[in-house]
């Protein structure tokens, strides 16, 4: 910064440009990824209560009903 006083100049605002973008980003993100985590959660669970009930689903013979089921959602 001594030897070229221009380029303190011009890292200065670019730095503060980088923090409001950096909190903007990361805002963002975390609310993106909270977003996207709920939204597939009904869709995780139920496949996993579908394949624990496995048995008692091809006992009863409700095959072709869970397969429709999976294929809508």
């Amino acid at each position: 910064c001594l030897a070229t006083p221009i380029f303190t100049a011009v890292v200065v605002p670019m730095a503060v440009i980088y923090y409001f973008v950096q909190r903007f980003y990361v805002a963002t993100s975390r609310q993106l990824r909270r977003l996207d985590s709920v939204s597939r959660s009904p869709i995780y669970s139920h496949f996993g209560e579908t394949v624990s009930g496995l048995s008692v689903i091809r006992a009863y013979g409700h095959q072709q009903r869970f397969l429709k089921h999976n294929e809508d959602t």
